[in-house]
């Protein structure tokens, strides 16, 4: 038995061993998509018709719907049709991330950020490098539309907050290198995000680190160090790091704000009270 994968970030790629295989029609992979990621629930024939067959006649758009679920269904000798309840008014889609019969890099990835192991949110974080079904639209489709870009919003979300988490944890035990990674894969993934690319600037930790040997820094707001910002020019970022717990350590009684102008880091000296 060839083992199953579903790649749904990027354009989608179903496989068997390695092998891709081609579903009954672009439809019926975006019908599969909607399955996995609304599986928490039976879905009626009749709202998937009108969700992917919008605008076809009922009788039509019901017997597409059988041809795509049968499609799905015999798949590489029925596999995929294990996590497929099929019954003649619904649909649910089930299959347990432990000892499943596919392997699914969102399930995986959703299942992942929810954990608690920072171990879970590194693989989660190599999982979602690309959108959902990316480049893939079913233009006639307006709800199936509306849901998938909804969809992309939220997994992106989840994977923006994944990133900045793994950041942050890094920062915390000064692994500045594993810290300037995850910050340059947050602007890979979205370039305009604010907190991929201002006021945060990662990429010059590992500078900052060499050049001043700070490790004791903390969280501060931007107002704090706005006015010197602004004096150092509009392309002045400020880097912040965060302490996790308050300690005696004399060398962690103040927070640092770092302004990086032309990759020259200038450590300014905040008082921790007046943070709160």
């Amino acid at each position: 038995m060839r083992p199953l994968t579903l790649r749904l970030f990027g354009p989608g790629v179903l496989r068997a061993g390695g092998a891709i295989l081609r579903t009954h029609s672009a439809r019926t992979l975006a019908l599969l998509a909607y399955l996995v990621l609304e599986s928490d629930r039976p879905h009626s024939r009749t709202r998937l018709a009108e969700l992917l067959w919008e605008g076809v006649p009922v009788d039509s758009s019901r017997q597409s719907l059988r041809q795509a679920l049968y499609s799905l269904r015999t798949l590489v000798g029925g596999q995929l049709g294990k996590c497929l309840h099929v019954e003649p008014d619904w649909v649910q889609f089930d299959c347990p991330v432990q000892d499943a019969p596919l392997d699914i890099d969102v399930t995986r990835f959703l299942a992942a950020v929810r954990s608690t192991d920072e171990g879970l949110w590194r693989e989660a974080a190599a999982l979602c490098n690309a959108p959902l079904l990316e480049g893939r639209r079913l233009e006639s489709c307006t709800r199936f539309e509306t849901w998938l870009h909804e969809t992309r919003e939220r997994l992106h979300a989840l994977a923006m907050h994944n990133l900045g988490r793994l950041v942050v944890g890094h920062m915390a035990r000064s692994e500045w290198e594993a810290a300037s990674g995850y910050a340059h894969a947050m602007r890979e993934l979205d370039p305009t995000n604010e907190a991929g690319s201002q006021p945060v600037s990662y990429t010059h930790l590992d500078v900052y680190k060499r050049q001043t040997g700070h490790d004791a820094i903390v969280q501060i707001e931007k107002a704090q160090v706005e006015d010197k910002i602004e004096a150092l020019g509009q392309n002045a970022l400020y880097l912040v790091a965060r302490r996790r717990a308050r300690t005696k350590d004399p060398r962690a009684n103040f927070g640092v704000g770092v302004v990086v102008v032309e990759h020259e880091p200038h450590a300014i000296d905040v008082d921790i009270d007046a943070i709160g």
